[in-house]
This record gives structure tokens, sequence and C-alpha cells, in this order.
């Protein structure tokens, strides 16, 4: 589930990038150039980055598009040309592509604070410190020395005569780009491997920094890929339970209004769950209703599977009849059957102790589901009211005794 949801994220990424490397073969094939309006557009786009995150209450996502903003108009200010060898280039160009991928990251770390909040100042005090500390150095007498450090090799000329970023930069941009791309996989958030999506572009406008053209196209399509990320996760928000991963009931809504005339919905009741979470508390609940919603998610047969509220689920099969439904709700059912689910011991220590004792117990219990089916073809009306048909067969299942699939 992980790597699906953040495929469209790098599929807008790969497409971005590919698009800009096009473009800028198209202007350098024509001997064109933009025009100087288009210099602005970082700015427009940073700005409508700021706007969308304050009216999807995703603050924290500020702060990405202020630094891709300034790391453009660094670009332009340090290297209008290429670094050169004064100061200006030595000192603030080595500063701004070691620092632009580490901020990026760690800023892709920041939780939400309100706007006027202590934590809110110490991040932009962060930001202005570091401006601060490089125009320090520029202006200082001494700045050639620390240019050498900027500037360090570790490895041959080999592995850094190609391009404007110096070694340390590059391993930067490196670890980063590992860091973000790691974290998208493994949570699964499209905004972690939009995080990715802008420090790889952003590198690559550096390292074209001598074409302004280049530079122009790839800061934009950074922040683009950021507006996107922004949007994409906002929609998962709205969409997705967030307790379960699995998309909620305005999701189910939204799949109820374009289904067609063939379709079977499933009605999913986790058994005596509110004796479950009386008895052993509403946290191993929740984790019941992790473990079924996984095992309801990989439903077989084109099934989409939803939490529709509390410990019911919805698996909605489009343009399929009962017939064929059935086989992949047993399937599932006897899934949910077979994954016993083991109760921490409430002795049991937070932490893992270094000599654990080899006699500790864990109690297991077994889960079950009953599920209700209706047809469209069995039944008339609209999608709402054959789910209610679903829900009276979810009925006869409990009055089946529970934990089997009746029509």
């Amino acid at each position: 589930m992980q790597l699906r949801s953040i495929l469209i994220p790098f599929l807008t990424f790969a497409l971005l990038c590919g698009g800009g490397f096009f473009l800028i073969d198209f202007l350098e094939s024509r001997s064109l150039s933009l025009p100087d309006l288009f210099a602005w557009l970082p700015y427009v786009l940073a700005l409508i980055g700021v706007a969308m995150s304050l009216v999807f209450h995703q603050s924290r996502l500020i702060y990405p598009f202020c630094i891709l903003a300034g790391g453009y108009y660094f670009a332009l200010v340090t290297a209008p040309n290429g670094p050169d060898d004064t100061a200006l280039g030595q000192i603030g160009f080595a500063a701004l592509v070691l620092l632009l991928p580490l901020n990026l990251i760690v800023a892709s770390f920041f939780k939400q604070a309100a706007i006027l909040s202590p934590l809110t100042v110490i991040r932009v005090a962060f930001q202005f410190i570091q401006i601060a500390v490089v125009v320090t150095i520029i202006a200082s007498p001494q700045w050639q020395d620390i240019a050498v450090h900027l500037h360090g090799r570790m490895l041959t000329e080999e592995y850094d005569h190609w391009t404007w970023l110096t070694q340390p930069s590059l391993m930067m941009v490196i670890v980063c780009a590992l860091v973000a791309i790691v974290r998208a996989v493994m949570s699964g958030v499209p905004i972690h491997m939009g995080a990715f999506g802008i420090i790889i572009l952003s590198t690559i406008a550096l390292h074209y920094v001598d074409n302004s053209s280049t530079v122009i196209v790839f800061f934009s399509l950074a922040l683009l890929n950021y507006i996107i990320a922004l949007v994409h996760d906002t929609y998962r928000m709205a969409f997705l339970d967030e307790l379960t991963g699995l998309p909620g009931r305005r999701a189910l809504m939204s799949l109820f209004s374009v289904l067609g005339p063939r379709y079977v919905v499933a009605m999913c009741d986790i058994d005596h769950f509110k004796k479950f979470n009386d008895t052993y508390g509403h946290d191993v609940g929740d984790q019941v209703l992790k473990m079924v919603a996984g095992v309801l998610g990989d439903v077989s047969g084109g099934g989409r599977a939803y939490r529709y509220g509390g410990e019911e689920f919805t698996i909605v099969f489009p343009r399929r009849d009962t017939a064929y439904a059935m086989q992949h709700l047993e399937r599932v059912r006897q899934n949910v059957e077979a994954a016993s689910f083991a109760l921490r011991d409430k002795n049991r220590p937070k932490e893992k102790p270094k000599s654990p004792a080899s006699s500790q117990k864990q109690t297991t219990v077994t889960v079950a589901i009953s599920i209700g089916v209706a047809d469209k073809n069995k039944y008339q009306g609209n999608p709402m009211e054959i789910r209610k048909e679903a829900d009276k067969a979810l009925y006869r299942a409990k009055k089946a005794g529970r934990n089997c699939v009746s029509e």
C-alpha cells in the first residue's frame, strides 16, 4: 500500500523532470531563451504554495516553498553566469549548494505549529542566522581560507569536474535524497516523495546555474512538484481514514457517484467488537481495526475496501455480480479468521529488556467478521439503497451465527 501511494508523486516528479529537459533542449536547439517576465515565475509559484499551505492548514509546508524561493534568489545573486573567483561565487554559491538540500530535508521533518508560535520564530530565526553567517564569511578578509574547506575534496577531481557543485554538496544531496526516498517508501506519504523531488530538481537547477533559463525552469518545476504533492497529500487526508489507511466514507460516496449499472456492495462488521473493546481497551481495539483493514485492503477480484465507520467496512466490486464476489469475500472472511491477534501483556515493559524472560506467554485471540452482500442486478435503486440492502444481509449473517457471508 505504501508503494502504491507514492507511485503518482514519483511519476509526477519523473514527468516534470523529463519535461524540463525537453523544454531546455527545445530552447537551445532554436537558440531561444525565456522572456524576462519568466524570471518571476518561481516567486509566483512560491506564493501560490504558501497560500495553499495556509488554506489547507498545512503551515509546516510553508518553509520548503520559502526555502526554494530563497535558493532561487541566491542562485541568481551568487552565480548569475556561474560561480566566479570572488567571495560571492566561492563562498556564497558553495554555501548555497550545501545548505539548500539540507534545509529542505530538515523542513520536511517539521511538525505543525501556529504561525505566531515560539517554535515558528525559532525556525525562521534559524534560516536568517544561516544567511547572516554566510554574509559575514563573505565579508571576512579570511574568506579564502574558509573557501578551501567548502570546496574540499575527499575524492579525486573526476567526481566533480563535470559540475559547478562541490564534492561536499554532492554528498549532501545524495544523503538528503536517500533520506527522503526511504522515508517516502516507509511512510507512503506523498509529501515525503515531494521532498525528494524538490531536492533533485533544485539540484539540477544549481548544476546548470550558468544557464538562466534552466535555473528558472527547474526551480519552477521544483515548486510545482511540491504544490502537486501538497494537493495530493491534502486529498489523501480528506479521503483516507487516518487510523486504518483505507479510503473513508467520503471516498466511498465519490465511487458511488460513478458506478455503472452492474456492481456488488458488501458490508463487513467485526463480530463482538464492542465486547472486545470493553474487555481489552480502546488501544487494542484500534489495533484490531488496523489488522482487519489490512486484510480487507488486500481483497482479491478487483474489490475496493473502504472504512464506513466504527467497526464497519464496505467492499465494492464494480462491474461484477454476486456469484463472482462471493468467492473473494469468503476468502477475505477466512483470512481475517486465520490472522490471530496477539495481545500485549499488561506487565510487559515498554522497552525491550536486555535479557527477556523465556517464560513470557502471549495471549492470542481470534477476530472474525460477518459480511452482507447485495447485488445491483437483484435490487433496484441507487448505490446507497443497495448498500442498505447489504446492511440487511449483514444483519442476517449476524442472526445466522456470525463469522459468515450472507446475501
